[in-house]
């Protein structure tokens, strides 16, 4: 769990002097982008878990794929784009 403790806010008006931004301090924009993607990564853990789960344990029944076939992959990914 995160605590972000903004070290300073400064609420932005519009014309009408109504709320209309927010600036903060990049130390606490950091740590709200860090929450977010840790949050992303934890839906993603958990639905591989319930896959796995599901799969009674067996990881190609659940969707998982072998090292060696990511790696080949990736390689391939790499080499189209740098071939662009």
């Amino acid at each position: 769990m995160f605590t972000i403790a903004p070290k300073k806010i400064k609420i932005v008006p519009d014309a009408k002097g109504r709320p209309s931004g927010v600036l903060i301090d990049m130390q606490t924009w950091e740590a709200i982008i860090e929450a977010l993607e840790m949050a992303e990564d934890l839906s993603v853990i958990r639905k591989a878990l319930s896959d796995l789960r599901a799969a009674d344990g067996n990881l190609i029944k659940a969707g998982f794929i072998p090292w060696s076939d990511a790696k080949a992959k990736l390689e391939k990914r790499d080499a189209k784009k740098q071939a662009l």
